[in-house]
């Protein structure tokens, strides 16, 4: 039997919660993923209930790889590329 005075989420506001479609919602709950309540055509999902199936189907994050660091190239014309060899200005 499930409590009444537990916290409830639509499945609209599960699919948001989610990323996923409100059909998906209605699949994953006939899939016994996580526990609902039936008042009448509507159906209400617990709250605590979709927190769990979240934590569970979430994958832990990484560390990030630390950033490569791209070597400097100068500017063509600065380099003597294609004979042009660079000169100070006049004075």
């Amino acid at each position: 039997m499930v409590a009444v005075d537990q916290e409830y989420v639509t499945p609209k506001d599960a699919a948001k919660r989610l990323s996923v479609s409100v059909k998906t919602v209605y699949k994953l709950a006939a899939a016994g993923k996580f526990e609902v309540l039936h008042v009448g055509r509507a159906v209400r999902i617990l709250r605590v209930s979709l927190l769990e199936y979240i934590a569970s189907n979430t994958a832990p994050r990484a560390e990030a790889p630390p950033p490569v660091e791209k070597p400097v190239t100068p500017h063509p014309k600065r380099r003597g590329a294609g004979g042009f060899v660079f000169l100070p200005p006049r004075s």
